[in-house]
Formats: structure tokens, C-alpha cells, sequence
């Protein structure tokens, strides 16, 4: 029995710094970083509206007392907000043992190192260091070597819809680069107005594009789509554009 005490107490010692040595192991595969994010916030177009509110209101007139309500409406116009983007630096948790990453304000949780590379190129040297070494396989999926079909992509595999998206998307692009170089030539006189102006057009694509792409439609010349489609679509947008945009804003944005 005396012989066992002795032997429990040399297995202890033991025990303990292999107890020691794992939980020090864990706590390096553990690292954290500080990795700049850009978030953008799309751009948007907001429509008038008018904001009433209900005043109630006392008057003594000799011996009487009489309640009255007023309702007082204020008018707000309407307004383009164009897309702003910002940079913020994240708290970054990395698990360099199993390559995953959790960028603390991002909302997307736990998420494999591969597919950010900024995340991924911040942790080979601390991991490393570490003695988790990243081998040739933790490549980075870029966006031209994912398989994954984005809206609006013009690959081979995607539909006749999406392609209208994504070349109507294009077009109107450029065109805006173009009017907001001289907001004349689409008949506008500010550059808020011509923001609002395409953000219109932009909400209609779905529609349109499902009209393009219908049966019905089909065969239809180049000539045909811009006269029975797209200018029907452009003077709504037009005027939609001139009833709620003051055409004497401020033109710079």
C-alpha cells in the first residue's frame, strides 16, 4: 500500500504538466488580430413624405374653457443618399489549428481563413510562430475561382435573366457616368437628380428584364425594345424624378 502512495505520488508530477502542456498547446493555436474592414452602405433613394403631428391646445374665454386639437404636417422632401463606404479595424479570432476565423462586428460568425485573404495573410507569421504552419493548399478563393453564381452574373451557366440583369446593370452604368458629366443630356439640371433619376431605372430592371425575357416578347428588334420597353420606363423616371427633386439643390453631392 506504502508502495503505491509513493507511485501516486511520482505519477502526479507527471499528471500535471502533461495537464499543463496541452492547455498551453490550445492557448496558441488561439490569436487574435486587428484587421481593417471596408463596409459599404448602398445607395438609396428616399421618397417625400408628410409628417403630421396633434397639438392640443387650451383658450379661456371669460368664464368657459375650450379644448381644441391643431394638426400640424410638415413635408419632407424627397432625397438621394449615394453609396458611402468606411473603413473600421476588427477584432479578428483565429483558430490557427483548424484555419477558421471570427471577425468580431462582421455578424457573419465562424468562417474558414480561406475565404478572406486579408484575415488569412495577417495570421500565417503569429501562427506560425506558433507552430501551425499553412501549407500551398490554403489558397484563397478569389471571386473568379469560386463556383458560385452571383446575381446578375454573366457566365455561360446563368439564364437569359440574369444576363439582362447584368448587361442592363452595365449599360446604365455607364450612361450614368456619362449624365452626371452633363445632367442636361438626359434633361435633368442637378446631379441629385440624375442619382435618383438611374436609381429609378435600377429598381425597374427585375421588371423589365422579365418582360425582355419572355415568350412574348421574343424576337423582338433592338429598336422595338427601346421604343415599347426602356422609354416608357426612362420618362417615368423622368418625371418622377422632376416631381419630387428640386432642380435648384445643390449640385455638388
Amino acid at each position: 500500500m506504502q508502495k503505491n502512495f509513493f507511485k501516486n505520488l511520482l505519477i502526479l508530477p507527471l499528471f500535471l504538466i502533461s495537464f499543463n502542456s496541452i492547455i498551453a498547446e490550445e492557448l496558441k493555436r488561439y490569436i487574435w488580430l486587428s484587421v481593417p474592414y471596408t463596409f459599404t452602405e448602398r445607395e438609396k433613394f428616399i421618397n417625400s413624405e408628410e409628417v403630421c403631428e396633434y397639438i392640443s391646445s387650451k383658450e379661456i374665454d371669460n368664464q368657459n374653457t375650450q379644448k381644441s386639437i391643431i394638426q400640424k404636417c410638415t413635408k419632407k422632401p424627397a432625397r438621394y443618399i449615394p453609396e458611402k463606404t468606411s473603413t473600421k479595424n476588427l477584432r479578428v479570432h483565429v483558430d490557427c489549428k483548424e484555419r477558421t476565423y471570427d471577425a468580431k462586428g462582421d455578424g457573419k460568425g465562424w468562417r474558414k481563413l480561406v475565404l478572406e485573404e486579408r484575415v488569412l495573410n495577417s495570421a500565417k507569421e503569429p501562427c506560425l510562430k506558433n507552430g501551425y504552419a499553412f501549407g500551398s493548399n490554403n489558397y484563397v478563393f478569389r471571386n473568379k475561382d469560386r463556383n458560385i453564381t452571383k446575381p446578375y452574373s454573366t457566365n455561360t451557366q446563368t439564364n437569359p435573366y440574369q444576363e439582362c440583369l447584368q448587361d442592363s446593370i452595365n449599360k446604365l452604368s455607364a450612361e450614368k457616368d456619362l449624365s452626371l458629366q452633363n445632367p442636361k443630356s438626359v434633361g435633368l439640371s442637378s446631379l441629385e437628380q440624375v442619382n435618383a433619376y438611374y436609381l429609378q431605372l435600377r429598381t425597374n430592371l427585375p421588371n423589365i428584364c422579365e418582360e425582355l425575357t419572355s415568350k412574348e416578347k421574343q424576337g423582338l428588334s433592338k429598336i422595338e425594345i427601346q421604343l415599347s420597353i426602356w422609354d416608357p420606363i426612362k420618362l417615368k423616371a423622368i418625371e418622377y424624378v422632376m416631381r419630387n427633386i428640386n432642380h435648384c439643390n445643390n449640385n455638388l453631392i
